[in-house]
This record gives structure tokens, C-alpha cells and sequence, in this order.
């Protein structure tokens, strides 16, 4: 039985992809302790990518999803650097010591500085954080081991914790949720099902190189708002300066969420035979609130 690692599977979307792992030998690393699920069937292990994981000594691994991240939203960039950067030489270290297999890694869309993105659009990260990632991107890369490389680079993953919730949902039903700017800009969303589902297959497909995960139809970010406003049965949100936007989220957040992202998921429907539960943000938001309804 293959013995898979997902770091960073306490999150959004580690928790869902070990989901769909349970048929495998699953090892969960996770920082903090009250964050293991006793509903999945795996073995939890609590340690920080930035250090010494000698937990993992004299383990087989035969895949690696490296998931474990800070998002912009997270200001302190030291930390950022030790997360991103140093952490996946920590990794990298343990893929080697255990001989792994495959080693798959999670990127975001701010390392592309154009708005329509395939696999081989330029890479210009606009952000200090986007340039971490793609330092992060570069060092795995550059490695000369005898592991397999995908990169998964995904678009806006929305679930039932996370970004969606704590800055949408809550936001617009508290009447306190403003779209920054004028909203026109286009993104790339996708539902955490399918975003885990696609990892899961590249995994088992023992990809190789880039793979866009993203569903059909980017849209305007002040749709997407709009629509979850709607769901909600709460106001549509107006609008707020983006020099005010910027001191509540952050510069690198700002410029993140509002350029146009139009991402083409062809690649890894063709090669994959990749097929979306959720082909727009319609039918993923419904499924997301039904969920936080029964919760």
C-alpha cells in the first residue's frame, strides 16, 4: 500500500484531499495538535516545516503533497520566508531521506504577472510574497533527486473554513464586507473538492512538470459576491477605495485579489482526463453554503 504525506493537512485543502487519501497509508503533519481529525484514517504527526523533522527517520514515503503555506495575508514576511522558503528545504531533505517517489507541490497564480495563464506563461511574481513562492518553486526545482516534480498551480480555492468564510461569508452577513476597487477584475476560483480531487490524481498519475487547477469559467470577482450575497439572502456589498482596502488586507493581498486572472484548466483535462464536480462558482458556492447551513 503507497504511504502518502500531505504537510499542511490541517488546512483547507490538506483536510480534503486526506479525505480522499484514506485508502492509502496516510501520514497527516500538522503544527498544532488540537487540529487532528479523528474522522480520517490517518497517522497524525505534530511538527514545523521550518524545523528539524526527525519525527519522519526511517520512514518509506512514496508521495509528498507540500501544502504547508503562510497566505498573504500573513504580514510578517520573516515568517513567510521561514514557512515558504526554509520549510521546503526541510522538505526536500525529508522527500530525500525517505525515499519518495513523487513530490507534489501546491503554488498559487500571483508567480504569473499576465491575465490569461497557461502552464507556460512567463513566470513575474508582482508581490514580495509571490517572490517567496516562487523562490520556494525555484529551490524544488533545482533538486537533484530521484523524485518526480509536479507542480500544482491553483487558482482561488474556496471551501467551508478558510478565506471564503472568514472574509465573504461572515463579512456579508454582518454587513461589513466591501469589494475592493471596482470589482471588474476576473479570477480563477475553484471548490476545494476539485482542487483536492485534481491533487489527488496527479499524485496517482505520478505527474510530471505544471498542472492549472481551476474550474470552466473565470468571472468577475464582484459576481462571484454578488452571488454569495444572494445565496445568502443578505445586501449586495458596494464598493471601497483601494488605498483603504490595502490597510485592512495589506499591499501584497491588494494586488494579489484584485488583478484579472483568466486560467485554462485544458492540460490536465486532456492529459488527466480531469473531470469537475463543480464547472462554476454557482454550483460550488451553493454546495459550500448548504454545508455551513448543516454545520
Amino acid at each position: 500500500m503507497k504511504r502518502i504525506l500531505i504537510t499542511g493537512a490541517s488546512g483547507l485543502i490538506g483536510s480534503e484531499l486526506a479525505r480522499l487519501l484514506e485508502c492509502y497509508k496516510l501520514i497527516c503533519l500538522i503544527r498544532d495538535k488540537k487540529k487532528i481529525d479523528l474522522s480520517i484514517k490517518a497517522d497524525y504527526i505534530i511538527g514545523d516545516i521550518r524545523y528539524d523533522l526527525r519525527q519522519f527517520k526511517g520512514l518509506e514515503i512514496d508521495t509528498i503533497y507540500h501544502l504547508a503555506a503562510l497566505n498573504p495575508l500573513f504580514k510578517d514576511k520573516k515568517m513567510q520566508r521561514e514557512v515558504n522558503v526554509e520549510g521546503m528545504k526541510n522538505i526536500i531533505n525529508l522527500a530525500r531521506e525517505c525515499n519518495v517517489k513523487n513530490f507534489i507541490y501546491a503554488q498559487g497564480m500571483g508567480i504569473f504577472d499576465n491575465e490569461e495563464i497557461t502552464e507556460e506563461s512567463k513566470r513575474n511574481p508582482y508581490t514580495e510574497f509571490a517572490k517567496i513562492r516562487l523562490e520556494a518553486e525555484d529551490i524544488l526545482l533545482n533538486e537533484r533527486g530521484n523524485f518526480n516534480i509536479c507542480i500544482a498551480i491553483l487558482g482561488d480555492v474556496y471551501g467551508s473554513k478558510g478565506w471564503f468564510v472568514d472574509m465573504i461569508v461572515k463579512r456579508l452577513k454582518e454587513n461589513r464586507f466591501r469589494i475592493p476597487g471596482k470589482g471588474d477584475y476576473y479570477r480563477s476560483f475553484v471548490h476545494v473538492y476539485d482542487a483536492s480531487n485534481a491533487l489527488k490524481l496527479l499524485g496517482e498519475n505520478e505527474s510530471n512538470g505544471y498542472y492549472i487547477i481551476c474550474d470552466d469559467h473565470p468571472s468577475k470577482f464582484s459576481e462571484f459576491v454578488y452571488y454569495v450575497a444572494d445565496r445568502l439572502g443578505v445586501n449586495r456589498p458596494g464598493n471601497v477605495p483601494e488605498f483603504i482596502a490595502k490597510l485592512v488586507i495589506g499591499s501584497d493581498m491588494l494586488r494579489l485579489l484584485t488583478r484579472s486572472v483568466k486560467a485554462s484548466n485544458r492540460k490536465i483535462k486532456h492529459e488527466l482526463g480531469f473531470n469537475l464536480k463543480f464547472p462554476n462558482y454557482m454550483s460550488g458556492v451553493d454546495d459550500i453554503l448548504s454545508k455551513l447551513s448543516s454545520i
